[in-house]
Parts: structure tokens; sequence; C-alpha cells
């Protein structure tokens, strides 16, 4: 049997939070804790940072208020949080751009005026070095850590929807009306501008490892470009706008938030699956680091969290399917029934893992399952007792790339840590 791959993703245990917010106006952005794979925070229009934990339950999937952190002085419209630190930017209705400290639990500085109108957007860069903020005078600045503003990138007569770093974090992105541009953060090279929808851009996301840039439109549809503008996938018109949209870290899949509509999508645009929830219009949308969780919160004031699950591969005669975040069946094709294996059932055979699975693939008749505990597992296919080996990632580091030869009679594989 010739060796084939063959992906399903399925979105499943998405729970809404309690209702006790859905009064009190739209959730403006949610942002994962940057160590943390079960926490994550919301500001909106309630001019409160608040901290959700995600219940530990997975058969429920419950999403839980942990604390109030902070009351703002004027409503949040968007939030970032620095890699490495622990504070964020945060931008108001009102044009100031607030720092805030979680660890002291308070504003640590406050830049009045910083936009002539609301800050729609801010973001820092990769390293924390830099940050980028849009508003609704159309103008783009770049700041330092401390908050002092280091240069006015951009000005155009219309607001600035969304903004995102490159790759590399020599240029940004952002949306205006009908348009995406690439502003160079250094004027070595020239900026990129075209027309990427019938309306008002209203989100983008540039990804990291696969250099696409994705992006929803007033015009009730999705598209994904590369780094010079060319258009590579463009959806059909769904009945409402898409009003956010977010890139998996691992850049293989992305989300797309619109009015009681969350789709989730391969790298090229195709539609995984489908989930329609009574939501409101989704505004913001975040995947976790193990690209195996999304937060997405909505114009009603709610807040969702999806698992990806129903992954499924093909190695020569096996097929490997992740039933549920915990585990993955292991089934011989060619074979009716099998002996070998932890459990054994008309299904094939049963692997537990202690933590979720967040990637696996299968090479050279070796299985490698990567759980959110950082900790590393090769089955062999033929004896699938126990691992034969097992390896975990240092301390205070995440396991980001697994990469396994498939044309040499050994097996070697690739681990990259940050």
């Amino acid at each position: 049997m010739n060796d084939s791959k063959k992906i399903l993703f399925l979105f499943e245990n998405c729970k809404k939070k309690n209702k006790k917010r859905l009064d009190e106006g739209t959730v403006n952005s949610v942002k994962w804790l940057e160590n943390s794979g079960k926490e994550f925070v919301s500001v909106g229009d309630d001019k409160t940072i608040i901290n959700w934990n995600i219940d530990e339950d997975e058969a429920n999937r419950n999403i839980l208020p942990k604390t109030n952190l902070f009351t703002l002085p004027q409503v949040c419209m968007s939030f970032s949080w620095c890699p490495g630190q622990q504070f964020a930017a945060l931008g108001t209705t009102d044009g100031s751009l607030l720092f805030y400290n979680s660890s002291q639990g308070k504003i640590t500085k406050q830049i009045e005026s910083a936009h002539l109108g609301a800050v729609i957007c801010v973001q820092w860069n990769k390293d924390g070095s830099a940050l980028v903020t849009g508003g609704e005078d159309g103008v783009i600045k770049q700041w330092s850590r401390t908050g002092n503003l280091r240069s006015r990138l951009v000005a155009v007569s219309h607001l600035i929807y969304d903004i995102d770093w490159s790759p590399s974090d020599h240029a940004v992105v952002y949306c205006f009306e009908k348009y995406v541009a690439i502003q160079p953060i250094q004027g070595h090279n020239k900026p990129i501008k075209w027309k990427a929808h019938a309306s008002a851009v209203l989100a983008l996301d540039w990804n990291a490892q696969n250099q696409l840039i994705v992006t929803g439109g007033e015009d009730c549809c999705y598209r994904v470009w590369d780094e010079y503008g060319r258009m590579l996938y463009s959806s059909s018109t769904f009945s409402f706008p898409c009003t956010s949209v977010g890139w998996a870290p691992n850049g293989k899949y992305f989300a797309v938030g619109s009015h009681n509509l969350l789709l989730f999508c391969d790298r090229l645009g195709w539609i995984y699956n489908q989930l329609d929830i009574e939501m409101g219009s989704i505004m913001s949308v975040q995947w976790s680091r193990t690209n195996m969780d999304i937060i997405a919160g909505a114009g009603n004031g709610q807040l969702c969290v999806g698992t990806v699950t129903g992954k499924c591969i093909k190695h020569k005669q096996w097929e490997i399917t992740q039933a549920s975040p915990c585990e993955l069946h292991v089934a011989n094709v060619l074979e009716s029934e099998t002996a070998m294996g932890q459990e054994n059932n008309e299904n094939g055979n049963i692997l537990h893992f202690n933590a979720p699975v967040v990637d696996f693939l299968c090479a050279q008749f070796h299985l490698i399952a990567l759980t959110s505990a950082m900790s590393c597992q090769f089955y062999d296919l033929k004896n699938l007792d126990a691992p034969a080996q097992t390896i975990t990632s240092p301390s205070n580091n995440y396991i980001t790339l697994i990469l396994a030869t498939q044309t040499c009679a050994f097996f070697c594989f690739f681990i990259f840590f940050f």
C-alpha cells in the first residue's frame, strides 16, 4: 500500500461561558496567557480585564471565571501581551494607550491622546521590543517597550481596522477601507498595497510559519494571500461579514469568525468544518500555542472554547485517528483483527495519554506523539504495548516542530525549542 495521508479536523467540546456577562456588551479581544494552555483573558465593553480558566474536565470543557484582574477607566478595543513579559498594551476608545502589569495588578503607564479617536488595534513584535498601534485617525505608530514614541509609520484617510507584524518583524501589514498594505519598518523597501476586498477589510493575520496572510471582509468572504499580495484563495460569499480571522501557530490551519458562525480552514482556505453557534458576530479569535485549542469572543458578550480533534493520518497499512484529546486509535486496515496493543476492540488499538496529544506523525513504521506536557513518545506500530522511547522537553521550553526521515533505512528526528 502506498504511503498516504488524510487529514480531517473537527471542532468538539465547544461550550459557551456562563451567561452573567450577556448584557454587558461586546467582547472586543481574547488572548491566551503566554505560559498557560488553560487560562486566557478577555476585554470588552464592560471595562474589565477578566482572567478565565478552562475546566480540567475535558468531557464538559466549561469556562470558569477566575479573577477580575482590573477595572479600566475606558472601554478597551484591543489587547496584546508583550512576549516573555508580564505586561500588556491596551488601546481604548478615548485614544489612550495603556500598559498593564499583571504581576502588579495595575496600570503602570497611560499615554493619553496616543491617537485621535479610538485605538483600534495594538500588536507587539515577536521579541517584545516594539509595539505598533493603529487608530481611528488612520495613523499607525511604533512605540518602544517602555512606551516612548519611535515613529509614525503610516497615515491614511481611513481608520485602521487591524494590524500585524511580518514573520521577520521587518514590516507590518495593516488594513483600511478595501485595502491591505505592507509597510516596511525601515525605509529600504517600498510599501506594497493592494485591493483585497470589495468592501472594508475588517481583520487580518500574518503567519510566521507559512508566510501567508488571511483577511476577512465586510463583503462576507475571507481570502488567503502570499506576502506579495497575490491572492491564493477566495471563499464563497457568506450571509454576514467576516469579522475575525486567526492562524494556528503551526500555519496548518486558521479560523474565521462571522455572525453566529465559526469556520475552520486549512492553510489554503478550504473549509474543514463549520460551527454554527448562537453568539452574534465573533469579534476575536486566538489559537493556543499547542495549535489544539481556540478561544472566541463575540458581540453578545459570550465566550467559547473549541478543541481540534478527529485528525486522521494513514501510513502504510495503518490508520491513526485522534478520537479525543487524550486518545489515539490505531487500526491495521489490512487485518480484520489484531492482537497487539493496549486494548483491542473491533476498531483496533487505543493508546491513552496522560495529557492531550497536540501533534502526531508516522514514519518508517513508527508513530510519534507529542503531548501538551512536552513529552514526545515513540511507538513501534508493530508493537504498541508501550512506547519504545520517551523524550521530555527541558523546563520552560516548548517543542514546536518534529521532522522525521521517510526515505532512509533508519529513523531520526529533530526537535526545536524556544
